[in-house]
């Protein structure tokens, strides 16, 4: 019987491979991991602190990738099930169509990918679309997933150190610093009036960017989880009108073998 027990699977799985993911980060951006040397830059009027962290490991992008591929599979399971529910052989075009600009060939598009579905979840499906953001459809959770799944299926998934913060408590506003990233380092550079502000070390914090610099999409470890929250909770339990069966395990007997 149709259910959302194979969709809330996929998501299961998806968050088992972000709490790994999340872990990894915290420990690899934990703040004694950071390299810190302040200097004076005289002739720009200027006191420089250079933050250097290692580049993160590789591997977080497989993980990432794994995340990226379970949630959005999760979304084609919903697409069968729902298929499920007035077909027994769904159309080869089936899937959880995810459209950041509208036009007459997505209306086409998503008419092919929800064929099968009942009339009144396909509307639910419409009313996620990312093109409903207008110009912001790239801010959405819905196209950055599909956009990395698209990423993860060809190439590897970028790997930066997307971002700096650097806290100096007594430092007056006025005084606020100017910040780049280059080849890894955090460059931060303070007016010189501004170091006897200055207590050693900073509290400093750093994020790991996920995604494609030649697309201008970086996303960070709460980024993922905010998607997450939203396939999860939004998402899927929109269409938990359509199913009668919940989606939990049945409990399975045990089974004893004799030696």
């Amino acid at each position: 019987m149709p259910s959302l027990l194979n969709p809330n699977l996929k998501v299961e799985r998806a968050k088992t491979h972000l709490d790994v993911l999340d872990g990894r980060v915290a420990d690899f951006t934990r703040p004694d991991r950071y390299r810190v040397s302040p200097s004076d830059d005289l002739e720009a009027g200027q006191y420089v602190v250079v933050l250097e962290n290692d580049f993160p490991p590789l591997d977080f992008g497989t993980i990432a990738g794994d995340f990226i591929n379970n949630l959005r599979s999760a979304l084609d399971h919903l697409a069968w099930q729902l298929a499920a529910l007035t077909t027994a052989t769904p159309s080869r075009d089936l899937c959880f169509p995810i459209c950041g600009t509208y036009s007459v060939s997505t209306e086409e598009y998503i008419r092919k990918c929800t064929s099968d579905f009942p009339t009144e979840a396909v509307s639910v499906v419409q009313s996620f679309q990312p093109y409903n953001s207008g110009n912001a459809y790239r801010e959405t959770h819905l196209w950055r997933l599909n956009f990395l799944w698209n990423v993860d299926k060809h190439r590897y998934i970028t790997l930066r150190n997307s971002s700096i913060e650097l806290n100096f408590p007594r430092m007056p506003v006025a005084l606020a610093p100017t910040t780049e990233i280059i080849d890894e380092r955090g460059i931060v550079r303070f007016p010189l009036a501004a170091k006897q502000y200055m207590d050693f070390p900073p509290q400093v914090r750093m994020d790991v960017g996920f995604g494609d610099d030649s697309k201008g999409v970086l996303l960070t470890i709460r980024d993922f989880r905010d998607m997450y929250k939203f396939v999860s909770e939004t998402v899927i339990p929109a269409f938990s009108g359509f199913f009668s069966e919940p989606p939990i395990l049945r409990q399975r007997p045990k089974i004893r073998y004799d030696e």
